[in-house]
């Protein structure tokens, strides 16, 4: 091996382990751009990622202001956008550069995507998916000005040689984010809190042992992994109120979801956002509990010690804070008649009488 390929094997070995890097400092990543785009003498270098799973990222090192907003509208679409028409017509994998471009073209719908490339002079490069499922599209991509020209030989070569690592780092990050998920659910296990903790496309991706009691009883369902409790109409506010949280139009919102336990309140609030995040990480947090102010391990632990139904561990809740009769049954959604034989049976359980007399049982449960 000349000197020339050991040079040449030392820098794609420095690359590589910057990409490493960057997986686990994400605040790495527009140094490992730079880098790229260096070694390939192109002007930019791009990691770009979108699907129904995640909120998708657009990474382009030193990109002009306004050049990423510039392309929102088409970026994404195959029948306007002769990049991602090139990747559909070669073997996944492979690098895609000029010739593909020019073979795309003419499949094309319209000019929209080719005319804002020409506009921002990167008509040229080469890309490759490192990543390609059914739900998510992660790919990296070299952009060249007229005067970078088109790639070549050289430019592709070390564009394939470094794929590997670029692939693993997505891997590796993307993993350490989803781990993301059960560290928040842990710290908020501490604190006995009902909670979910939810990605982008609003699935829970882990939850605390109190969340788990709320599917388990019945009154939370997973909807292709998104938690909804069955108050349908609670169900669609946070459809609604999620909507309005991933399009940045809400910072969170809070309502009240009817359930076999009682009342419940339900916070919806997103986390700090985080640089450099690939979108696998933890989102936002949806926060259930009983709006009595009992905690649900409360309730749980008042039915099991006394052999009350959900239904009748709602009510006992709800008359511990103090609800008259009428408000509990309201609050409910019950006739009275029904309230009546929940209470009596309530009573029977305790051994006691009178309301008065419950109540005070109840109490000594938490003293």
């Amino acid at each position: 091996m000349s000197t020339g390929d050991d040079a040449r094997s030392g820098d794609l070995r420095a690359l590589a382990s910057l990409f490493g890097q960057a997986a686990l400092e994400p605040e790495l990543w527009p140094v490992a751009l730079d880098a790229f785009a260096a070694a390939t003498r192109s002007e930019q270098a791009q990691l770009v990622g979108f699907g129904p799973r995640f909120g998708g990222f657009n990474w382009v090192n030193h990109a002009p202001s306004g050049m990423l907003e510039a392309f929102t509208e088409v970026e994404r679409e195959p029948d306007l956008n002769f990049r991602i028409k090139a990747s559909q017509q070669s073997p996944r994998a492979t690098v895609v550069f000029e010739k593909d471009y020019d073979a795309a073209r003419p499949l094309l719908s319209g000019d929209s995507y080719l005319d804002l490339c020409n506009d921002w002079d990167i008509l040229y490069g080469c890309q490759t998916d490192l990543v390609a499922t059914s739900d998510r599209l992660v790919g990296m991509a070299l952009l060249r000005t007229r005067r970078d020209g088109p790639t070549d030989a050289a430019a592709r070569e070390t564009f394939a040689a470094i794929r590997p690592a670029a692939r693993a780092a997505v891997a590796l990050q993307s993993a350490v984010e989803r781990g993301g998920h059960q560290l928040v659910a842990g710290a908020l296990e501490a604190v006995g809190a009902a909670c979910f903790v939810l990605d982008r496309s609003w699935r829970a991706g882990a939850m605390t042992p109190m969340a788990e009691l709320l599917i388990e009883q019945g009154h939370f369902v997973l909807v292709d992994g998104r938690p909804l409790p069955r108050d349908g109409s609670a169900a669609r506010k946070i459809v609604a109120h999620s909507r309005r949280i991933l399009s940045g139009r809400a910072a969170g919102a809070e309502l009240i979801a009817h359930t076999a336990q009682g009342p419940m309140r339900i916070t919806l609030s997103v986390l700090p956002p985080r640089d450099w995040q690939l979108g696998f990480g933890p989102y936002a947090l949806m926060t259930a509990k009983p709006s009595s102010g009992m905690s649900v391990a409360d309730i749980d632990r008042m039915r099991a010690a006394f052999g009350l139904t959900n239904a009748e561990a709602a009510v006992a809740q709800l008359m511990l804070a103090g609800h008259r009769r009428d408000a509990i049954a309201r609050m409910r959604g019950t006739s009275a008649e029904t309230l009546r034989s929940q209470m009596r049976n309530i009573f029977a359980k305790l051994g006691v009488r009178r309301e008065a007399d419950a109540i005070g049982v109840l109490h000594t449960l938490f003293q």
